[in-house]
């Protein structure tokens, strides 16, 4: 009990300790009569620096950043992308509002679910405490394991609306709260860099490192060229995808990040810039340009679907694209790049609460809360050849373990087993042979991984079988590995499909009374 009640201190402590203000402002009004900025130029004031790889086989031949064209604009619909004259463009949409308090009637947040064309409007910055910027980058070919001709890539921007007492009203800034960068299709992979530490080295414009051949995006905290998982990605540090220009090989690699997985971009480097870029400096410091080597060349910025690639929105005319822009037109679908700006009430307890410590993949991608729960068919053997059949439900959250990165996840599921089976795994009794039909019983587990998207890795579990069976219930253990696979095309299913081969028992008492697991399902856990 004095162990609990010190566990339920640190937690209460922690949840009312708010985090320090260290974000990087990026515009203020307080102490000018400046009016509010439109998103357009937020969008503007945020866009990254992309630092590609030195080998980079988009780059040509001539491995040369000037001539390539690196993000490029969307190839027109039904043109072949070979005889397109494409130019650097970035696009971006204001994918979220959250609404500031005292604002989250119906008819507020209905007002504020805007469509394209809302980078011309201005912040409303007495109605929204924070918002969200995705930018989407277009390659023409994805290079290396699972290639394909295509590939849209995203880096989504939080921006946090902080406002401030004055004699006469409040002034407003904007700060750069949170940057996540995709990676694969799975919001488990997502790198994500939160500024709400007490380190201020963060420089700005943001970096981001963009895979070889791939083009997964990732925050780089301090522009140093290199990815540093913990300080580049700071939220699911375990599961973050980071930056694997080895992947172009066409081998899925380790099972987790290693710095060998990355080039050393610092003694090549190869940069397309924002509008205006005159250098970097660090967040919380006066404006302080660093010389470069060169000139880099920019991207051009637009609102999503506010030019030409508005006929991506246009409805009835995907089905009459050719086959590869019908994928192109399913990863516009996947990034909503057509949508609507989604609208989020105030932050509250609750929503601190979870996002800090029962959660699970975030990031840009929209199949967020899908991704949380996991399905699975499981059989169970032993006991003289005698088989158990189950279904699992792991919850839509888990435990965030801060200090270990890894996730404690509540796990419920259902067994049968046909009755008539001599042989009983919670207890070893015998079963009624003379009565048909199957037997039910329930079980419930917490188990701890340490990550929920490595391609392999371990688990530990621990919980009670046999419960509402008509038996004594069992106290077992359960340890193993499982094995996750992004889903690919049918992203439609989940982020990642998985098997687990496992050893389950009263293993407490005896070690050779345990039985097998094999388990294959959807999601991470």
């Amino acid at each position: 009990m004095p162990l609990l009640r010190v566990g339920l201190l640190v937690l209460a402590l922690t949840l009312l300790h708010p985090p320090a203000l260290h974000a990087i402002e990026i515009w203020t009004n307080c102490g000018t009569e400046r009016d509010a900025p439109t998103f357009d130029e937020v969008a503007r004031l945020v866009a990254p620096v992309l630092w590609f790889s030195p080998d980079e086989p988009l780059l040509g031949s001539g491995r040369s950043i000037h001539e390539s064209i690196l993000p490029a604009a969307l190839p027109a619909p039904g043109q072949d992308p070979a005889t397109s004259k494409p130019h650097r463009l970035v696009y971006y949409r204001v994918s979220q509002f959250r609404t500031a308090s005292g604002f989250n009637a119906r008819a507020d947040r209905e007002a504020l679910r805007l469509g394209p064309g809302v980078g011309r409007t201005h912040v409303p910055l007495d109605r929204v405490s924070q918002f969200r910027i995705r930018f989407l980058f277009y390659y023409p070919d994805d290079v290396g394991f699972g290639g394909h001709q295509h590939d849209l890539e995203s880096v989504e921007m939080t921006v946090e609306v902080e406002r401030s007492p004055m004699p006469r009203g409040h002034c407003a800034s904007l700060r750069l709260r949170r940057i996540a960068g995709a990676a694969h299709g799975s919001d488990w992979y997502t790198n994500t860099l939160a500024l709400d530490d007490e380190v201020d080295d963060a420089v700005y414009p943001p970096h981001v490192l963009v895979e070889e051949g791939k083009h997964a995006s990732a925050p780089d905290r301090n522009g140093d060229g290199w990815y540093m998982p913990g300080y580049d990605s700071t939220r699911n540090a375990n599961d973050a995808w980071g930056v694997r220009d080895t992947l172009r090989n066409a081998r899925l690699g380790g099972r987790q990040y290693h710095a060998e997985n990355a080039k050393d971009r610092a003694s090549s480097p190869k940069k397309v810039v924002p509008p205006g870029y005159l250098g970097r400096r660090h967040g919380a410091r006066e404006a302080q340009p660093v010389p470069e080597r060169e000139a880099w060349p920019s991207y051009e910025i637009v609102e999503a679907a506010t030019d030409e690639s508005g006929a991506y929105c246009e409805g009835g005319r995907v089905v009459t694209l050719p086959h590869a822009q019908r994928f192109l037109a399913g990863l516009l679908d996947q990034w909503d790049f057509c949508g609507r700006t989604q609208v989020k009430g105030p932050r509250g307890p609750k929503e601190v609460f979870v996002d800090r410590f029962w959660a699970g993949p975030s990031g840009p991608m929209t199949a967020t809360r899908r991704d949380r729960l996991t399905l699975a068919y499981i059989v169970r053997g032993g006991n003289g050849g005698v088989k158990d059949h189950a279904v699992t439900v792991n919850g839509m959250g888990a435990m965030r373990l801060t200090l270990s990165g890894g996730w404690i996840v509540p796990r419920l599921h259902v067994t049968w087993r046909q009755r008539g089976d001599a042989a009983d795994d919670a207890g070893g009794e015998a079963a009624g042979a003379a009565t048909s039909g199957r037997r039910y019983s329930y079980g419930a587990d917490l188990l701890y991984t340490s990550s929920g998207s490595r391609i392999v890795d371990w688990y530990v579990a621990m919980g009670v079988d046999g419960l509402a069976s008509g038996r004594s219930n069992a106290f077992v253990q359960e340890v193993g590995v499982k094995l996750r696979f992004p889903s690919g095309p049918a992203s439609w299913i989940n982020s990642l499909v998985g098997v687990r081969f496992g050893y389950r028992g009263p293993l407490h008492r005896d070690l050779a009374g345990g039985r097998w697991v094999v388990e294959a399902g959807l999601g991470g856990w």
